[in-house]
């Protein structure tokens, strides 16, 4: 498993974002009145921690109210993402990755399929404060968990429970599940948690999302790679959150290429008065090299194989990213992932030439098309006359 890499820059960035709260409208002291040492609510989520692996913090995310999954998030405004991750307390439990000691009811509510009710007791009231990842969603109030009581079974899959029971690779697992129509956010949940693999071993929740988003990525190429190629250029936008996504699909084999534009003063806007581009290319044989951008390229990749896989077709694909100065804190990977979907989701424009679908892709960004030509394994450099 690819563990995904941190620079110090990156930590500075989330840091400098908790300065940023300021800018949005959120009632905290309605949180902070709920919160105690004691807490009943639904565990919609478990987490865990990545900071002094191999020795984490592991335990249920318990909302205070009505329970939100991350995959709901799609479509609310900051204000409503972030109020919705402070109304929910996280439990800790320290524990080794390797030999992991959390309570088998823990377990339990990580495997189970929809929300359960718990009674959570912590050792002390939980602290308020929001941390910010670019792969996984914001994070609110944490304490250290003493005790979780169910207040009604989890309702777990029959296959997961065996799957647990058993000693199989990851890959296969993952592979048995997306069959029966398990989504990314229930695989990337228990195979966090431990349920999945040889080994039963915890994983940091930031590297499962980007681990299953790969792992059933590679299992849909694999299936497409049957198909017919697609013959049509086909043209899909979609627009949230400061986020422009552009998706071109064109004539062929499976290619896949992924670029971000980041505007200044962005999370990853690194240059201060220009954008940052960052192109990431795989052909018909896969990559070789974990991606630069990390988990926006295979939740990215991952939307696309859903879609041809839906169509029953291969071909290259293209999508293109702009982050806009309004996207000053991170919300976590899967606005990527949802975005691409979104637009993969709508009736898509369909063109007769290159140079039409291209025309068409220049109309949503705000960057001259040149800037991605020039950088493009899929478009290749005779595309550039178009544009000078």
């Amino acid at each position: 498993m690819v563990k995904p890499k941190v620079s110090i820059e990156e930590h500075r960035r989330w840091l400098r974002s908790s300065h940023l709260l300021e800018k949005i409208n959120v009632d905290i002291r309605a949180v902070a009145e709920k919160l105690g040492e004691t807490l009943f609510g639904p565990s919609v989520d478990f987490f865990v921690g990545s900071s002094g692996w191999p020795n984490i913090n592991a335990g249920p995310l318990i909302s205070i109210g009505e329970a939100t999954e991350t995959k709901s998030l799609f479509g609310l405004g900051y204000e409503s993402i972030i109020a919705s991750r402070l109304a929910m307390a996280r439990g800790k439990k320290f524990t080794s990755v390797h030999s992991p000691r959390i309570a088998e009811n823990m377990r339990e509510i990580a495997m189970s399929a929809k929300p359960v009710d718990v009674e959570a007791h912590f050792s002390k009231k939980p602290s308020l404060e929001l941390r910010f990842s670019p792969v996984v969603q914001p994070m609110g109030p944490s304490a250290p968990l003493k005790m979780l009581i169910e207040a009604e079974n989890p309702k777990i899959p029959k296959k997961v429970y065996s799957l647990y029971e058993e000693r199989m690779k990851s890959t296969e697992a993952v592979s048995e599940l997306i069959s029966r129509g398990f989504d990314n956010y229930y695989i990337s949940k228990i195979l966090s948690a431990g349920i999945l693999g040889e080994e039963k071993r915890l994983v940091p929740t930031r590297w499962s999302i980007t681990a299953s988003d790969d792992m059933i990525g590679k299992i849909l190429i694999n299936k497409i790679k049957g198909y017919r190629e697609n013959n049509e250029i086909l043209v899909f936008p979609s627009y949230y959150l400061f986020n422009q996504f552009v998706v071109l699909l064109l004539p062929g084999k499976w290619e896949f290429e992924n670029f971000e534009a980041w505007a200044p003063k962005t999370s990853w806007g690194l240059n201060p008065e220009e954008y940052t581009i960052i192109a990431e290319y795989e052909g018909w044989r896969g990559r070789w090299k974990y991606a630069e951008q990390a988990g926006g390229y295979y939740a990215s990749r991952l939307a696309v194989l859903e879609y041809l896989n839906r169509m029953k077709v291969q071909g290259r694909a293209v999508v293109f990213r702009e982050v806009y100065e309004g996207f000053y804190l991170p919300v976590g990977v899967w606005q990527v992932r949802e975005n691409v979907r979104n637009a993969l989701s709508h009736k898509p424009k369909k063109f007769a030439s290159m140079q039409e679908a291209l025309d068409e892709v220049k109309k949503y960004l705000r960057l001259p098309l040149k800037e991605y030509m020039k950088r493009s394994r899929i478009l290749g450099q005779s595309g550039l006359k178009y544009f000078f």
